[in-house]
């Protein structure tokens, strides 16, 4: 119910921008209207909902939590490498037998006690997969439709935005018309009452017929009121 709230409170805040858009005296005055085409409407209210902004946000973090998941369940390649640069003499000698490079010479009693420094590279690749994790398996499916449902809110938010903005949009420019065809009522009302004016007065109209052509200009005078209301 929440979210209805401040989505309804969105769209009017869009319907009030829209009408300002249209209606403003001092823009129709100064002819500095530019008008908003459907497309501009459809993105400034896609780029302007907060509610979408969290929609979306939600859709990414759930999109995160399933990627995540779901890499658990694959394969995982660990690769280690070092150095190591020593004089030490059970140092040298452990990694002259690691690496199977002994020769008669590195048997001399000088050379054991005072080797020369060596330097020694390693490297360890390491593949890990756990093929039985039903734990793991469980939790990416939930992931899973997490960000689906996500998705789908998301989806469904901006459909909502589209189509509630299009129908402000349609309906101002229906309203734009009921006004502008309300003026043109009342101009050619007030330009009938004054013509029936004259021909009362020469005489070639009734009193009657003055004061029906009054009414029917006071009509369109309200018509155009509620219209611009």
């Amino acid at each position: 119910m929440k979210r209805l709230i401040v989505r309804a409170t969105s769209i009017c805040a869009a319907y009030v921008g829209f009408t300002a858009l249209a209606m403003s005296p001092v823009m129709a005055q100064t002819n500095e209207r530019v008008p908003l085409t459907l497309e501009e409407a459809v993105r400034e209210a896609l780029e302007g909902n907060h509610q979408l902004r969290v929609d979306r946000a939600m859709a990414e973090v759930a999109g995160a939590a399933e990627r995540s998941a779901t890499s658990r369940l694959l394969p995982s390649v660990d690769l280690q490498s070092g150095w190591v640069r020593s004089d030490d003499p059970v140092a040298v000698f452990g990694t002259r037998l690691r690496q199977g490079a002994f020769t008669q010479a590195d048997f001399d009693l000088n050379t054991l006690n005072r080797p020369a420094p060596l330097t020694d590279w390693s490297t360890a690749v390491t593949a890990t997969w756990t093929l039985l994790n039903p734990a793991g398996w469980a939790g990416s499916s939930e992931a899973g439709s997490r960000a689906t449902a996500a998705s789908w809110s998301l989806q469904r938010s901006t459909e909502a935005t589209h189509l509630a903005t299009e129908a402000l949009y349609l309906d101002l420019l229906r309203t734009e018309a009921r006004v502008e065809a309300a003026i043109r009522a009342e101009e050619a009302a007030q330009a009938n009452a004054d013509l029936f004016t004259r021909r009362e007065a020469q005489g070639l109209l009734t009193r009657a017929d003055l004061l029906q052509a009054e009414s029917d200009r006071a009509h369109a005078s309200a018509v155009k009121i509620q219209a611009e209301r």
